[in-house]
């Protein structure tokens, strides 16, 4: 599931137009907060 997650996260991101995905970048928070768990 963490995998798939992941996944999805970096499609989103590079839709956005994010090519440097760095562990603990704002990707996982953005999806956080747009699922207004934090």
């Amino acid at each position: 599931v963490a995998e798939r997650l992941v996944s999805e996260v970096c499609r989103m991101e590079e839709e956005k137009g994010v090519k440097n995905f760095v562990p603990g970048c704002g990707a996982i928070h953005r999806c956080l907060a747009n699922l207004e768990k934090i």
